[in-house]
């Protein structure tokens, strides 16, 4: 019978301490030993049979100032900014390469778009938005190279041969403003409970008109600046009209918001130099003769929506206009017609699609009651 040899002291006294690490860094060691036996077991790249994708481009153009919209305010940004094909990538394998449309702007690369095919159409905002994620601020111009990358599931990549041009990009978020207050930490970007809360210009409106749905609580208070951290020009309840719906605002410097806490559309209108006009929650539309019909970009007659199914307005009226009522500018599916307000009393309203107006010229305060069918109107000025 052989003997065995004691184990010293200190050996067990290590196992007893440390038995389950050493246990769990043998495992460890045994999964990355297995893993690495998986990734050599992908098929191996023969450099004598490898060609990388075959890739020229000729611009027709030295260089190219990206805009989001032409001369005429029409959005461009999803037109064809270039065509380009290339060559496929040769692995030597009975495998179709994924394609990399990049762009390089000194060290720093960015993926324009993915793609299995040997051809792509490059939309100016996938290039610009290839541009600024290179690290080039908006509104900035740069020497940018573009090249395709080929690769097999993430691995064996090879590189084109490289074109360049000089690019400047456009902005890609339109002009804005901020709601700061209460629940977004006020005016301090670098506060950690600050979160942008951003009105965005809607295009085409003589007056300045910024809009967006925001998540709204019972009781926050808050304001609208022109520049983030600035208080320099503001919207608050000092210098603002305010239309909201079920009366739903108050307060001569912060507003403060009283409705139900949820998603509400609001809408702030520059008037004039340091005067504003703001719409808060539920309202329909007045479209019609006076405001080109229902237009997205036609002059705004907000309805306010004051108690459930009730909506009012103050407008200035031209005797013989005509209108409707829609719920979503542009839309006509969802509409209030004079079928609706068939129990209008009021000499001013009559017709039965249509609605006409037949008072004087003036400014009135107008309700429409769709629960009682009617219009009433009272003469302001």
């Amino acid at each position: 019978m052989g003997c065995r040899s004691p184990i010293p002291e200190f050996f067990k006294d290590i196992i007893m301490k440390y038995g389950y690490k050493l246990m769990m860094l043998l495992l460890g060691s045994t999964m990355m030993f297995s893993a690495c036996s998986e990734d050599n077991s992908f098929p191996r790249l023969d450099p004598e049979v490898a060609v990388q994708p075959g890739f020229d481009h000729t611009f027709d153009q030295s260089e190219y100032v990206l805009t989001k919209v032409d001369e005429s305010g029409e959005v461009i940004e999803d037109n064809t900014w270039q065509e380009l094909s290339w060559d496929a990538a040769q692995y030597g394998l009975e495998v179709v390469p994924g394609y990399k449309v990049q762009v390089v702007v000194e060290d720093q690369m960015a993926t324009v778009l993915e793609t299995a095919e040997t051809s792509a159409a490059i939309s100016i905002k996938q290039i610009n938005n290839g541009v600024l994620a290179a690290g080039v601020a908006p509104e900035a111009t740069a020497n940018v190279t573009i090249k395709i990358q080929s690769d097999l599931a993430g691995q064996r990549v090879l590189f084109s041969e490289e074109v360049t041009t000089v690019i400047t990009t456009y902005n890609p978020e339109p002009p804005h403003i901020f709601k700061v207050g209460s629940e977004n930490g006020w005016n301090n970007p670098d506060a950690d409970d600050f979160a942008y809360m951003k009105l965005y210009e809607q295009e085409g409106h003589e007056d300045k008109l910024f809009e967006n749905t925001i998540k709204m609580k019972n009781g926050e208070e808050f304001k609208f600046v022109l520049v983030d951290g600035s208080w320099d020009a503001q919207v608050n309840g000092g210098n603002t009209t305010v239309y909201a719906a079920f009366n739903s605002i108050s307060g001569d410097d912060n507003f403060k918001y009283t409705g139900e806490s949820g998603d509400q559309l609001l809408t702030v209108e520059f008037v004039a130099e340091n005067e504003y006009k703001m719409f808060v929650g539920s309202r329909v539309y007045m479209v019609g003769s006076a405001n080109d019909w229902n237009k997205p970009e036609a002059e705004r007659r907000n309805v306010m929506e004051i108690e459930d199914g009730v909506y009012k307005i103050t407008q200035k009226m031209t005797k013989g206009e005509q209108f409707k009522l829609v719920y979503t500018l542009g839309d006509w599916n969802d509409q209030l017609n004079g079928s609706n307000f068939s129990n209008t009393t009021d000499p001013n309203f009559s017709g039965d699609d249509n609605i006409s107006f037949s008072g004087n010229d003036g400014v009135y305060e107008i309700t429409f009651d769709t629960n009682e069918g009617t219009i009433t109107s009272t003469l302001v000025d």
